[in-house]
Formats: C-alpha cells, sequence, structure tokens
C-alpha cells in the first residue's frame, strides 16, 4: 500500500540524514549508547594517513561492520580469558614455592 511505503521511505529518510550529520549522529550514538572501541578488528586503513576528504567520499551507506559494540557474549568470554589467566599466574607462583621449599633461595656468588 501506498501509505506504508510512503511511512518507511519517510523512516529511511530520517535515519540517513541522522547517519549523515554528525552531530545529531553522536546525539543518536550517545542516547543508545553506542561504543566505537575497536576490540580485534584493525581498520583497514591503518597505515594511510588520515584525511577528511577520504572519509567524506566515501559513497557507502552502510556501518562498517568492525565498528560496533562488544556484545554480552564477547564481553563474558573476556572476562573469563582474564580470570583463566590470572589462576594459571597463582597456580604457578603456588607450585614454585611448594617445590623451593616454601622460601626463595638467595643466590650468593663465588667465594662465600
Amino acid at each position: 500500500p501506498k501509505a506504508i511505503a510512503t511511512a518507511k521511505f519517510q523512516s529511511l529518510n530520517e535515519a540517513y540524514a541522522t547517519l549523515s550529520n554528525p552531530q545529531r549522529r553522536q546525539a543518536y550514538d550517545q542516547k543508545v549508547c553506542y561504543s566505537r572501541y575497536h576490540v580485534i578488528q584493525v581498520p583497514t586503513n591503518f597505515n594511510q594517513p588520515y584525511s577528511k576528504t577520504h572519509s567524506a567520499s566515501r559513497s557507502s551507506a552502510y556501518l562498517d561492520p568492525t565498528d560496533r559494540p562488544l556484545s554480552a557474549g564477547e564481553i563474558f568470554a573476556l572476562f573469563l580469558m582474564g580470570v583463566s589467566l590470572i589462576g594459571c599466574l597463582l597456580l604457578a607462583i603456588f607450585m614454585g614455592l611448594i617445590r623451593s621449599g616454601g622460601m626463595i633461595q638467595p643466590i650468593q656468588p663465588p667465594g662465600f
């Protein structure tokens, strides 16, 4: 129907206007608590100098797939990896203390 198509087209135009305007996009990102921190992905233009003309000339209206916040599952996986790393370090220190008799032996220079 024409009425539904018109409403959808108007919402698409409004979304495009929000994404094209840096101030409106920043306000929208803050409203939805969007984060721009990259975790693992390196930008494709990492070794190229930054220029505003290069980023403004991008003709695609799609968002960069690497520019997204972490999901709850990814945060939980990072938390588990951190806990595992700390647990392994503590276990290694504990095993080292047990095998050395509970004390760290000082190194004596030759001749004493």
